[in-house]
Formats: C-alpha cells, structure tokens, sequence
C-alpha cells in the first residue's frame, strides 16, 4: 500500500525494487536447505520457509500460529516447499527453541538469530538486514549515512551497526535498545510515526 522504491527481504537475501528487478539474489544452496530440514525434522522442530515471494510453513501449529499470525496472517503449508523452490532463510519455530545447537554440517554456512521466544531465524553465515540495505545503497549511490533504520530484535543488530540513525521500538531487545539513537513507542501504537514526527522527518 506504501508503494516504496525497494524491498529488502529474508533478512536481506533477496532485494528487489518497486519494478520487480532484483538488485541481490542470494538463496542458501540446495543442499544446505535439506540438511536443515533434514536436521529440524529429526529435532521434533517445525519450520518456515522464505522463498521470494512466499512463505511457507512445514505445518500450521497454535505455537506458530501465536508468534507468526500478527506477522503475516495464516502461513500456506507445504512441507516440500524447498524441493522446487529457492530459499532464502528459515525459521525454526518450538518449545525447545533456546536448546537447539547447530550441528557441525551446518555451523560453517549459517547462523541462528533469535527474535522471538520460540523461534530463530536461520540466515547464510555473512548475511543480514544490512548486506541487503548495503545493496540498495549502492544502486541509489548514498552513503550509510542517509539510513535510518526501525528495528526491534537480535536480527537487527547488523542494521543497527551499519550506521546512519537506528530507532528502536519500545518492546526492543535490551541490546537493540542500547544500541538505538532513539527509542519509540510501539508498532501498534503507532511507533514509527511517532519516531517521524519527532525527528522532523514528517
């Protein structure tokens, strides 16, 4: 409905303009993604999958459907999702989240990130919010400087130290609120423009 000028997506995997044309395309390989899935499946964890234009989920739980829901509504379920479809990153979503330890097939090529209680984000080892931002800086030829970022969560974090000004919403990651220039109210109560106005951006 906003109509921006970019999309940077699955935690800046996958860049796009308001045209369509991809600036940065970088799905985790093949065979990454089914040791993965190879792995959370034997872990008893469920999973979601971000392609470049869809999210889905391996099932629909009421775990996921309490962390997710206010995200992105009610996910599609295709557990073989992965098997004819590039993947960006996945999400990890269980009880036993905070125990899950990557096993040594994967640890070299990807990382987890926290961002909620009962999931984690599973990204490429170099990839963040900010290599996605970093792309579109690039195509427009600003510096880092000309950014300001919203953030809230640990997946952030490489946001935040790109520079420029980081806002920080008021439910934030104690880490996220220590790193933020300013901190605002709540998404839901209308946080961002609140952090505009303020800021003499609106």
């Amino acid at each position: 409905a906003l109509d921006p000028d970019f999309f940077v997506t699955a935690n800046g995997a996958y860049v796009v303009d308001r045209k369509g044309e991809i600036i940065y395309d970088q799905p985790l390989p093949e065979k990454i993604v089914s040791d993965i899935v190879d792995w959370l499946d034997t872990s008893d964890v469920d999973h979601i999958f971000y392609g470049s234009d869809q999210v889905v989920a391996s099932k629909w739980t009421n775990l996921m459907s309490d962390a997710i829901t206010t995200v992105y509504g009610q996910l599609p379920v295709d557990s073989a999702f992965y098997q004819s479809h590039a993947v960006y990153q996945m999400v990890t979503m269980s009880e036993h989240d905070d125990q899950l330890v990557l096993p040594e097939n994967l640890a070299d090529n990807v990382r987890m990130v926290r961002w909620h209680k009962h999931s984690s984000d599973i990204v490429p080892m170099t990839g963040s919010k900010a290599e996605g931002v970093r792309r579109v800086l690039d195509k427009l030829g600003f510096d880092v400087d000309n950014v300001m970022n919203f953030g809230d969560e640990l997946n952030d974090v490489e946001l935040f130290d790109l520079g420029g000004l980081s806002v920080a919403m008021k439910v934030s990651h104690p880490k996220i609120l220590d790193m933020a220039d300013y901190i605002t109210d709540t998404v839901e109560n209308d946080g961002i423009e609140k952090a505009l106005t303020a800021l003499n951006i609106l």
